[in-house]
C-alpha cells in the first residue's frame, strides 16, 4: 500500500523531476514500476486498455482488437518455420 506519492521540481533537471513514493509499512516490502519519458505534445483518447490520439483511433482499435487483428500473435513456443508461417497468416489477414 502505498502511503504518499509527491511530485516535485527537488535536484532533478526541471521542475516535476523528482518522484517520492512513501510505503505504508516498509516491514512487508515494496515494489513500484516508475515509467518517464519525454512529452509528445500530442492529443490522448483513451477507453479501456485502448490509448490513442483520436477517439476515431480507439473505435478502430477495438473494431481490429474484435476481428482477431490487433497486433502480431505471439506463441514463445513456434520454431522458427511455424513462427514463419504465423506471421504470413497473419499478413494475410490485415488490410494496410
Amino acid at each position: 500500500c502505498v502511503q504518499g506519492v509527491s511530485f516535485g521540481g527537488g535536484g532533478g533537471a526541471g521542475a516535476g523531476d523528482d518522484v517520492v513514493l512513501e510505503a505504508a509499512d516498509t516491514a512487508a516490502g515494496f515494489e513500484a514500476f516508475v515509467v518517464a519519458g519525454k512529452r509528445l505534445g500530442v492529443p490522448v483518447a483513451a477507453s479501456g486498455p485502448m490509448v490513442m490520439t483520436t477517439d476515431a483511433e480507439v473505435e478502430q482499435a477495438f473494431r481490429d482488437y474484435g476481428r482477431g487483428i490487433f497486433g502480431m500473435p505471439w506463441d514463445h513456443k513456434a520454431g522458427r518455420a511455424e513462427w514463419l508461417d504465423i506471421v504470413e497468416t497473419w499478413k494475410s489477414r490485415v488490410r494496410f
